[in-house]
């Protein structure tokens, strides 16, 4: 075997190898929770209240809007964003909500489990009022 054809054979086998490694990136599909098959989340039975106790507040999360995000209709219409942030980069120092670096003294510093849970079943169900 010519050393072009040894060149060849192990730049195909390097890239075989690299292929077959990336098919175990696939992120699996997210699980809705348990919760959702036992119990309808709306906006004035569960999230309000969990809005108001964790991102609705003075001081430097969300003053000049605080009022607003207690309103289901302005809530509603970030319905995506809802998603983006408070669930899927809810890990996130900088873009999770609630932020743990800007809570107020006293103010949670993070979504509980069952709270978080109680959003996605919220969002997954289409953000019912």
């Amino acid at each position: 075997m010519s050393f072009q054809n040894y060149c060849c054979w192990l730049f195909a086998a390097g890239c075989l190898f690299t292929f077959a490694q990336c098919s175990s990136d696939i992120l699996p599909e997210p699980m809705t929770p348990e919760i959702c098959e036992s119990v309808t989340v709306t906006y004035d039975n569960q999230i309000k209240g969990i809005i108001a106790n964790s991102c609705a507040y003075g001081g430097a999360c969300h003053p000049a809007i605080a009022p607003s995000l207690i309103d289901y209709n302005n809530v509603k219409q970030f319905e995506s964003k809802i998603r983006s942030r408070v669930v899927s980069m809810k890990d996130d120092p900088l873009n999770g909500m609630p932020p743990s670096s800007l809570v107020p003294s006293g103010q949670p510093i993070e979504l509980s489990d069952e709270e978080l849970a109680l959003f996605i079943c919220w969002l997954d169900a289409g953000a019912p009022k």
